[in-house]
């Protein structure tokens, strides 16, 4: 669920603590996001209150993507500085919802992952991002994900999303040839190349976007325009010339052409991109001291997927588009986090079909978590010292902040 897309600023009251909405590159795409900026001197925060209380019981975990401009790390000399924090309608005057955000390296993008599993979230009724000093800062958000991981459904789902908005070329909202009334079945258009078993958005209609399925499309070359025979009527009317049509290519296993379909092939563990270290997130204060979540690594896999392009032409241009999504120079974003995807060689061709077209075969690098977290006190700062054996009396030492 996208709680917030940081299109919109989230309020405050202070002129101090303000939000702004900009154009930001995110992994090399210039994405939206949110630039909180404190002057100094306030501890005021700018919220965010959803139309109607949100329900987030299905979901475990708040992620988003944080780039700010100084050091945090709960320190003494490198303190938190600003935390997120939520309200739940059925809040008791103790109860607290609130993780700080850690800065590792400033100016770089770094992921925040927050466990809420063990927090009231039925309905939730305010966000808010809280300044904790009075030291100024700056600090960028991406959009704030509720999330709740399931491997295979996520990674096809995000396939998914990456095939979606295909065009065929030629088209592409082209002009409806006459005027339509509500209620027709029928609809002349401006271009040839429609095919019966079309799956066709009509735009600009007085009943919104529509979305029909093509029984019949009868072509008139001298005219250049083509008639769609439609298997429902229309809920609107569209205008000559205003009114546009484009042909889809949704990603689904039912009997439309052009469509993308995806079988999956395999999963597979990846030892190779499995780490062995414990992680660590969700930081909140618990009383007087402050508290973590700890697990171990998520576990690697790789799934493998068939993408089939099925068209009567210009298959060849789609199949090229589907390439240039999933290619290695461009991360699949599941659940917020970017994944390795690239393309595979075929099977053998005594495993697979031979008869048409040969599909493009593709390969996810995915993870998922294997343990739940647990809560620990988080250790901020590590003290070592050094002696002659046997002596009491350290004589020298160091300290090291950690995150």
């Amino acid at each position: 669920m996208v709680v917030h897309d940081m299109t919109v600023p989230w309020t405050s009251v202070d002129p101090a603590l303000h939000m702004t909405v900009e154009r930001w590159p995110f992994f090399g795409v210039e994405t939206v996001v949110g630039r909180l900026r404190n002057d100094g001197g306030t501890t005021r925060a700018a919220e965010f209150v959803p139309s109607v209380p949100l329900d987030l019981t299905e979901f475990n975990e708040l992620r988003l993507w944080v780039q700010a401009d100084r050091t945090a790390v709960g320190s003494d000399r490198l303190p938190y500085y600003v935390a997120l924090a939520y309200q739940d309608a059925a809040d008791g005057p103790a109860d607290r919802h609130r993780w700080y955000l850690p800065v590792n390296a400033p100016g770089g993008w770094e992921q925040r992952r927050i466990g809420i599993e063990g927090d009231r979230r039925s309905a939730v009724r305010r966000f808010a991002l809280e300044p904790l000093g009075p030291a100024p800062f700056t600090i960028r958000l991406t959009p704030l994900l509720a999330v709740r991981e399931e491997m295979l459904v996520d990674v096809e789902h995000a396939l998914r999303e990456s095939l979606a908005g295909l065009k065929p070329p030629g088209l592409t909202n082209v002009p409806v040839a006459s005027a339509v009334s509500a209620g027709a079945t029928e609809v002349p258009v401006r271009a040839l190349g429609f095919a019966a078993g079309n799956r066709i958005r009509l735009d600009e209609g007085t009943a919104g976007s529509e979305v029909h399925d093509v029984l019949r499309a009868v072509a008139d070359r001298t005219a250049g325009r083509t008639t769609l025979t439609l298997a429902r009527p229309l809920a609107g009317s569209f205008a000559q010339d205003d009114g546009t049509v484009t042909v889809l290519v949704p990603v689904t296993d039912e009997p439309v052409t052009p469509r993308i379909v995806l079988t999956p092939l395999d999963v597979r563990e990846d030892p190779t991109r499995s780490w062995q270290v414990d992680q660590r997130d969700s930081f909140r204060p618990r009383g007087a001291i402050t508290v973590c979540s700890v697990r171990p690594a998520a576990r690697a896999y790789q799934a493998d997927y068939q993408v089939e392009v099925v068209a009567t032409r210009d298959r060849a241009a789609l199949v090229g588009t589907v390439v240039r999504r999933l290619s290695a120079d461009r991360a699949l974003w599941i659940d917020g986090t970017p994944a390795p995807v690239w393309i595979v060689q075929a099977p053998p061709l005594l495993e697979r079909n031979s008869g048409g077209p040969a599909p493009v075969y593709v390969r996810v690098g995915a993870r998922t978590e294997v343990a739940a977290r647990r809560e620990t006190s988080c250790v901020a700062r590590v003290e070592s010292r050094a002696g002659q054996p046997g002596s009491s009396t350290a004589d020298d030492g160091g300290t090291v902040d950690r995150p």
